[in-house]
């Protein structure tokens, strides 16, 4: 086939993204697996942050596929499996990504509850239930989206399934209702980082020992882990509704927001890379 400017600068930009996305994960997987292989144990957020890795660079890899499809032919079965593997990854992706910012805030946060005093001092046996409902609940969501694009598509060819007889709302909420659960857990996590940040405030300035306190530093990075996460759900729902929404219009705009719904996750791991000074050590 005859490939144009855009086409070329596609593909390179896409080949970019992905060197980065695998180097970025591949690096945090391969760290924290060496680690639990020899120390046979890993901190909580530190599992589900290789777990979070592990499913970024697959899909990853899943993703370059799906964009090489505009220019290799594939089978449609080898598509739509590739489709249903995406959408788990992606699922997961959010999942853990709740996760991840829930044990940073249950780990960091102080509360006299009773309650959240149990889940703190259990925080690692809860993660690891955590995880596996993370998992299903992602597989779950994403049966229910397959059968879901089954009643509302009416072409057979995955490369042309943006025509459906479903509007593009209905779609949006197809897409969106695996997308919320993660999310409602995420901002139950943020509400309780911000009022458990407040009072520390509040403590601090009756205190007035400065700001200089490493409790301080913690809590400032956990802040900006979890408002680069807020940063990463709002660009998967801006994508996502673009995409929907616009894509029939805008068809030759399509790819490039693909390519920008593809690279976030990958920035979001290289941002708590910079924030982690271990895995900051061992990557530079």
């Amino acid at each position: 086939m005859d490939f144009t400017t855009v086409d070329i600068v596609e593909l390179v930009v896409s080949f970019i993204q992905f060197l980065f996305g695998i180097t970025i994960n591949g690096f945090i997987m391969g760290t924290f697996s060496m680690q639990w292989r020899r120390n046979k144990s890993l901190q909580a957020s530190d599992t589900v942050l290789m777990f979070l890795s592990t499913t970024r660079f697959f899909w990853q890899w899943v993703l370059s596929l799906m964009i090489l499809y505009n220019y290799i032919t594939f089978s449609l079965d080898f598509l739509q499996l590739l489709t249903y593997i995406s959408n788990f990854l992606e699922l997961s992706s959010l999942w853990l990504t709740s996760t991840l910012c829930f044990t940073y805030c249950v780990k960091i946060t102080d509360h006299p509850n009773s309650l959240f005093i149990y889940v703190k001092l259990r925080v690692s046996m809860f993660v690891k239930w955590m995880l596996l409902a993370s998992l299903l609940a992602s597989l779950a969501f994403t049966l229910l989206l397959r059968f879901s694009w089954d009643i509302f598509s009416t072409d057979t060819d995955p490369r042309n399934s943006t025509e459906t007889n479903g509007t593009p709302s209905s779609e949006l909420l197809v897409c969106y209702v695996g997308a919320v659960p993660p999310f409602l857990i995420f901002c139950l996590a943020l509400l309780l980082f911000i009022y458990s940040f407040w009072i520390f405030i509040h403590r601090f300035k009756r205190s007035r020992t400065g700001f200089e306190s490493p409790v301080l530093s913690d809590h400032l990075k956990v802040l900006k882990k979890i408002f680069f996460a807020l940063f990463l759900y709002i660009m998967y729902f801006i994508s996502s509704g673009l995409f929907l929404f616009k894509r029939q219009q805008m068809a030759h705009w399509e790819r490039w927001l693909f390519i920008i719904y593809q690279f976030y996750p990958t920035a979001y791991l290289g941002w708590l890379i910079l924030l982690n000074c271990r895995l900051k050590t061992v990557f530079l």
